[in-house]
């Protein structure tokens, strides 16, 4: 049988086993050479991108990964609203005869 109490567990493990560094030129060094370099940081699910002045500075960014669960769980989300409804119209007998007499 799963246990569902280890699965948080797992996720954190694998949140952290993807984790990508994201390394950005600080302030002050420079971009060219990359002297000075600053850890952004970043998950499984974000991640930091250079932005700023000489891509100095850390900016929030979702992972791809993020936008397709977005996207396949709306269309699910979609086609179970567009099939339950389907089903309740031809269940009903196509509906519109009120099924009085």
């Amino acid at each position: 049988m799963l246990q569902w109490k280890l699965l948080p567990l797992f996720l954190l493990l694998v949140t952290y086993a993807y984790a990508e560094d994201k390394m950005c030129p600080m302030k002050g060094g420079d971009a060219a050479t990359n002297t000075k370099e600053t850890n952004c940081g970043g998950s499984f699910f974000h991640t930091y991108e250079c932005c700023g002045l000489n891509f100095g500075d850390c900016c929030f960014a979702l992972t791809e990964l993020v936008y397709i669960a977005f996207i396949i769980s709306t269309a699910l989300a979609l086609l179970v609203g567009i099939l339950s409804c389907l089903i309740k119209f031809l269940g009903s007998g196509g509906g519109g005869g009120g099924g009085r007499r």
